[in-house]
């Protein structure tokens, strides 16, 4: 046990000078997120604000049939309208981005109001690239035209407009503001934690074998009296910490953004703070240390078989694809935390985190989830030290 802890210590001496491991360790995980959260808010606050504030131009087509109508959208604030268009110069103008929006007045506006009739008019727009926010806000004031009309013609006919509506539908949501919001934002968290918890322990890994390999220490190390066995568990161990501390300085940034960023409303952050309590925090630590643990198995063996530096970099980088699908599946509707899901590798810990954040755990398959893990990663550990210590591994190339 004495060795293993030489070796752990070693190992992290090194590992803190490596400035390229101490980013993507501590820097990545802790500077992202807040600029993700704090950039992502801020920005489609602006977006949204632009929009808003922008001056839409809009193109009538029939000014003369319906003039109240259109006084109407006239004295709206941030319009510009366009009475000299005929309706087949609409659409190209609109593509051209000369106008935002078209509204076209039938003929007939005045005698199917006085029958108390239909009237069809014809709104143009462009969607897509965010523009459906200026076709939102053309049909809120129409909607705000028409709504005293609509009323007027329920009046004139002594009609309660409750007889045409013979069912209402009232939504009642009975999951608490955290089951809410944690569905919400627990679909992309456990993303995040699953690919810093990758990421940091990939650089380590590339380390502590290929690095090795190239500085000629490597046989060093396998020439002193610690066993192999000792060696890779002091490498496991490290590899799986640093993969876990990731998360941590993740977790860290998000608590940063959440406190210092002023565009977040207090009821989220409240809801936050509880989701990231210390219960909810020590659950999803535990699944994390691990399935870091599998990683460090699996990426050290890559890394002991890899000639170089570079071809373990080169054999690693497209192992992110194993680890986004299984997330992309949990992201799926219809896919819950259950008994067999409970034995997906990687499926697991994304389903299970995402039940943690919306307070909706089941603890018998919180403890599937942990004994398939751990299941997994003992067989990972068993086959990496397996392969590794075959000398035609250790030193190939």
């Amino acid at each position: 046990m004495y060795r293993i802890f030489t070796i752990i210590k070693k190992e992290l001496r090194d590992l803190i000078r490596d400035r390229r491991t101490m980013f993507f360790m501590v820097v990545f995980p802790a500077v992202i997120i807040p600029l993700m959260i704090g950039g992502v808010s801020k920005l489609t606050i602006s977006i949204m604000k632009k929009e808003m504030d922008k001056t839409l131009t809009i193109a009538i087509v029939g000014e003369e049939y319906d003039i109240p109508l259109v006084e109407f959208i006239r004295n709206q604030d941030k319009l510009i309208l366009v009475t000299t268009l005929s309706e087949e110069q609409i659409e190209k103008q609109i593509l051209d981005e000369i106008i935002d929006a078209a509204i076209v007045i039938p003929f007939n506006v005045k005698e199917n109001l006085s029958q108390k009739k239909q009237v069809q008019l014809k709104h143009y727009f462009r969607s897509g690239k965010g523009e459906n926010i200026n076709e939102k806000r053309l049909n809120r004031i129409l909607e705000n035209y028409f709504s005293p009309l609509i009323e007027a013609r329920y009046q004139s006919f002594s009609l309660n407009k409750d007889v045409f509506e013979p069912y209402i539908i009232s939504k009642i949501d009975v999951a608490s503001e955290q089951e809410k919001f944690g569905k919400s934002i627990g679909t992309f968290l456990p993303y995040m934690f699953l690919l810093f918890c990758f990421s940091g322990a990939m650089y380590p890994a590339l380390d502590l074998g290929a690095g090795e390999k190239e500085r000629g220490t490597l046989e060093t190390i396998l020439t002193s009296p610690a066993s192999q066995l000792e060696i890779l568990t002091g490498k496991f161990i490290v590899v799986s910490f640093f993969g876990v501390m990731s998360v941590i300085f993740g977790l860290g940034g998000m608590l940063a953004a959440v406190n210092l960023i002023s565009e977040i409303p207090p009821e989220v952050i409240m809801i936050v703070m509880t989701i990231l309590g210390l219960k909810p925090v020590f659950l999803m630590l535990s699944l994390l240390f691990p399935i870091a643990l599998f990683f460090a198995a699996f990426l050290l063996a890559i890394s002991f078989y890899a000639k170089t530096f570079k071809e373990a970099q080169s054999i690693m980088g497209p192992l992110n694809i194993l680890i986004i699908i299984p997330i992309i599946i949990g992201m799926m509707p219809g896919i819950t935390l259950e008994a067999s899901t409970a034995w997906i590798p990687i499926l697991n810990v994304s389903l299970a985190m995402n039940d943690i954040i919306a307070g909706t755990l089941s603890w018998p398959l919180y403890a599937e989830v942990m004994l398939s893990l751990l299941f997994f990663t003992g067989c990972s550990m068993g086959l990496s030290v397996k392969f590794v210590s075959r000398e035609e591994v250790i030193f190939r190339g």
